[in-house]
């Protein structure tokens, strides 16, 4: 598969800045893709592809797994926040894609929207939030998940104006009974099991979780800097993209889609 971009007319692909969020004041940097630079492909690629919780690699998401999110276009967005001056840093992806159409293993039936090949439209996709990680050496000071949520909530609603985002998780016991939980606590109080209507055609085991109501807010953080255009350069450069082995080649016109699931602890 691939994920629909967020409006981008910078011409830029990372992006830095700070906010002030119920008391705390946090920092964030984003980075929208697709990614054209070496130089942010290699950070993205050496900070998501390696973050450690109790040992192991968050959700199992390796150096080579962040590569092939990049080169494939599997997300549209990484995302990372933390109070200021703190080591404690909450990172994930979006990605806008119509999974609720087209899920995981789905077989349209009769009368059924079928899959396509084709980039889904914006209005029916949803906005997912995945790939949530929390790495720390100063303890869990300034609640950087809920600084995270919420730079992605707004950046959802000022950019594409949708008033909702989705996530899931893995339906093991132990992220029923602690990650369930916490989103709900975060406003993702709708989920599958009880309002199968918000995902009609899921047939994954995986907990859909759905907040809605966002608004916009962007006397706190302001993200209609993305949709300012800047002047075109005299000089024309051809589109290239980054690969894994760190080489350039030209952008293709058609490119092999296909779906990811991804996996979540």
């Amino acid at each position: 598969m691939v994920a629909i971009p967020f409006i981008n007319k910078t011409k830029k692909t990372k992006f830095k800045g700070s906010f002030h969020l119920d008391s705390n004041d946090y920092e964030y940097t984003i980075y929208l893709l697709p990614i054209t630079k070496q130089k942010e492909f290699d950070e993205i690629v050496t900070y998501f592809g390696n973050r450690m919780f109790k040992g192991a690699v968050c959700l199992e998401v390796d150096e080579e797994a962040v590569e092939n999110y990049i080169n494939n276009d599997d997300v549209s967005a990484f995302i990372m926040v933390n109070p200021v001056g703190i080591d404690n840093v909450a990172s994930g992806t979006l990605q806008i894609f119509d999974w609720c159409i087209n899920p995981p293993n789905f077989s349209p039936s009769s009368g059924s929207k079928s899959t396509s090949s084709k980039l889904p439209s914006v209005n029916d996709a949803d906005v997912w939030i995945n790939d949530v990680c929390r790495v720390s050496s100063s303890g869990n000071i300034g609640n950087p998940l809920r600084g995270l949520f919420y730079i992605m909530e707004q950046l959802v609603s000022q950019n594409l104006h949708k008033t909702n985002i989705k996530l899931y998780i893995d339906s093991e016991p132990d992220n029923v009974s602690i990650l369930k939980p916490k989103y709900e606590s975060l406003g993702f109080v709708r989920n599958f099991t009880d309002t199968p209507d918000i995902c009609p055609n899921w047939k994954g085991t995986e907990i859909v979780m759905e907040k809605t109501g966002l608004i916009e807010e962007p006397h706190i953080i302001d993200f209609s800097f993305l949709e300012q255009i800047k002047p075109a350069r005299s000089a024309t450069r051809k589109t290239t993209r980054i690969t894994a082995k760190g080489t350039k080649k030209h952008k293709k016109t058609h490119r092999k889609h296909r779906k990811i699931h991804y996996k979540r602890k």
